[in-house]
């Protein structure tokens, strides 16, 4: 099956659910608390991701300087994605977007992330290479594979599977 119908599949659940949890506390409390208190989920998610967009952007200021960042801008993602979760409507939504709030769960779900969204947790591995980058004077250590010889037609190829390949020029 394809990842879109994955995730089309996936989001019709979701709202299935949603739906459900929101009828069986309706008829337990009322309707009337349970919009306010969706409310004031919404308001303290657009807080949060306000705070985290801020806190994101100085991690990533402070992630040029400093290549030992990088939890901290991990922490402002997950705080960001608590804070979309508390604006959408729902109330399982909310108590998702609550736990990426609290500090102490942070960890474990930037290991659930990393493992549900791989080919994102790649890229984490070239912040030394965008540093280098950024740094005119800084050098990137590397190896030359001589036993692959010159290509048998010189033009472009395809890239090896799984792995990243940059493309640029070498300044002098």
């Amino acid at each position: 099956m394809r990842p879109g119908r994955w995730i089309g599949l996936t989001l019709a659940l979701w709202a299935l659910v949603e739906i459900a949890v929101f009828a069986v506390l309706q008829n337990a409390v009322g309707i009337t608390p349970i919009l306010i208190l969706c409310a004031v989920t919404a308001a303290i998610g657009v807080l949060a991701v306000r705070r985290a967009g801020d806190r994101a952007w100085a991690a990533l200021r402070q992630a040029a300087e400093q290549p030992a960042t990088q939890p901290s801008l991990s922490n402002a993602g997950v705080v960001f994605a608590g804070g979309l979760l508390l604006i959408v409507p729902g109330l399982v939504s909310d108590v998702l977007g609550l736990l990426c709030l609290i500090p102490f769960t942070r960890p474990l779900l930037r290991r659930l992330g990393r493992a549900a969204f791989p080919s994102v947790a790649r890229y984490q591995d070239t912040t030394g290479l965008l540093r280098a980058q950024m740094d005119r004077d800084s050098v990137v250590e590397g190896s030359v594979d001589e036993a692959a010889g010159p290509s048998a037609t010189n033009g472009p190829q395809d890239p090896p599977p799984n792995q990243i390949v940059i493309e640029g020029e070498i300044e002098p």
